[in-house]
């Protein structure tokens, strides 16, 4: 009987734990996970102490760490990292590698580029905001797309979401979605926002889009062409 396969994730905050497990018991009930948790990430990003030399060693470390073998002898045949503001380290982790590994963005902003010109990216921290809009312009390159990017950013929301107030989390993503200007597509840029998701006012937005299950979506696809 085949095994199922086993994914690892790597998380910046346990917060995106749940958003990626909801994802998966979603889009691919069959995948078994292994979560690892660095939240050195989080914090040295969110208090200006992150180093990109010292990020970029930091993650193929982490890179090799998930991939090798669990307490059952399997190795995980795919990698997804959670942590959005880090794509530019994840590129070179990933570089020669035989499995998959994806950034926790780039499904969402390939269907973001595939879905309208304008579009809206929304972070619940100013940190991750230039290193997404560096992923997006770097895929819309290789995409070949034209885009205008609006960045809206969801003040106070990830502090509300990590002192356990999930409702101000939420208000506070789609107060700053219905407050930013006009777009064709919404995307929210972080695992930890696709909780919002069940309470946008989809008669009253453009279409909004999560990270998580655009990954799992890609993720699947690839190991089962």
């Amino acid at each position: 009987m085949p095994q199922n396969p086993l994914i690892a994730l790597v998380h910046a905050i346990p917060d995106s734990m749940p958003a990626a497990i909801a994802a998966f018991e979603a889009g691919w009930p069959e995948a078994d996970l292994v979560n690892i948790v660095d939240d050195s990430l989080f914090h040295n990003l969110s208090s200006g102490k992150a180093d990109r030399e010292a990020a970029v060693a930091r993650f193929q470390a982490l890179t090799e760490y998930a991939l090798g073998p669990t307490t059952d002898g399997r190795r995980p045949q795919a990698l997804l990292f959670c942590c959005s503001a880090f794509a530019y380290a994840i590129e070179l982790a990933r570089a020669g590698r035989q499995v998959p590994i994806l950034t926790p963005a780039e499904a969402g902003l390939e269907q973001a580029l595939q879905t309208g010109r304008r579009i809206g990216l929304v972070v619940s921290t100013d940190p991750v905001m230039p290193p997404l809009a560096e992923e997006l312009a770097n895929i819309a390159r290789a995409m070949g797309r034209d885009y205008e990017l609006v960045p809206i950013v969801a003040e106070g929301a990830i502090a509300a979401l990590r002192a356990g107030d999930g409702e101000a989390h939420d208000r506070l993503v789609i107060e700053a979605i219905a407050a930013a200007p006009a777009t064709d597509v919404v995307l929210m840029g972080q695992f930890t926002m696709s909780r919002a998701a069940s309470v946008v006012p989809r008669d009253r937005m453009p279409p909004v889009l999560t990270t998580p299950g655009a990954a799992v979506h890609k993720l699947r696809a690839l190991l089962q062409h």
